[in-house]
């Protein structure tokens, strides 16, 4: 049984990034249709602001985001947790407009699409 453990073809290379770190990896992008195509059709995604529903509300969301916001941020993820349907994770952002240093999101999922998002963080102007 040793030899055919010791011989089997092993899968090499890299593995399909997890959800958490699929969603920084599109913010630093900051291709909203990349952002968006995590997502459900119906996605919620929600923070202390504002509830928003589907793709259109989720674009012109993270539109704000990118170019109001944070623009030409810098995401890092700084921690996760979670495994199936589930996954919270924490992260920070930079940019010449201001900083996030407080980052904290909650993922629910369907399949391997995010069907609800539960966001927080506060923006800390530069200077």
């Amino acid at each position: 049984v040793w030899d055919m453990i010791t011989a089997y073809s092993w899968p090499v290379g890299p593995q399909p990034q997890d959800l958490p770190e699929q969603y920084i990896s599109a913010l630093n992008s900051h291709d909203v249709s990349n952002l968006v195509s995590l997502y459900d059709d119906e996605a919620v995604h929600i923070t202390a602001d504002r509830t928003v529903q589907g793709d259109a509300a989720l674009q012109a969301w993270y539109t704000t985001l990118l170019n109001q916001l944070i623009p030409g941020g810098k995401f890092t993820l700084t921690g996760k947790t979670g495994s199936g349907s589930y996954r919270s994770f924490t992260w920070q952002a930079s940019s010449p407009k201001g900083s996030i240093t407080n980052g904290d999101d909650t993922l629910g999922l369907a399949g391997d699409k995010i069907s609800y998002h539960y966001s927080y963080f506060t923006v800390t102007p530069a200077g």
